[in-house]
């Protein structure tokens, strides 16, 4: 359910719970948060410093191409 209301947020205060929750319990950033946000560049560049956190675990599913 809270997943649910950060995609309706669609804010990049949202977009960065959502990255905060991920680092502290170690699953993965909702997918579908990252297309509801309203700043996508914003969004993009949070999703890139996910990622690039040597904390983080990445997975398969982290990083796909646009026709995957």
């Amino acid at each position: 359910m809270a997943w649910r209301e950060l995609e309706y947020l669609g804010t990049a205060e949202a977009v960065q719970t959502a990255f905060d929750i991920a680092r502290k319990t170690g699953s993965s950033p909702h997918t579908l948060l990252l297309f509801a946000a309203r700043d996508r560049r914003n969004a993009v560049g949070m999703f890139d410093a996910y990622l690039s956190d040597p904390h983080v675990a990445i997975q398969e599913w982290s990083i796909r191409g646009p026709n995957q």
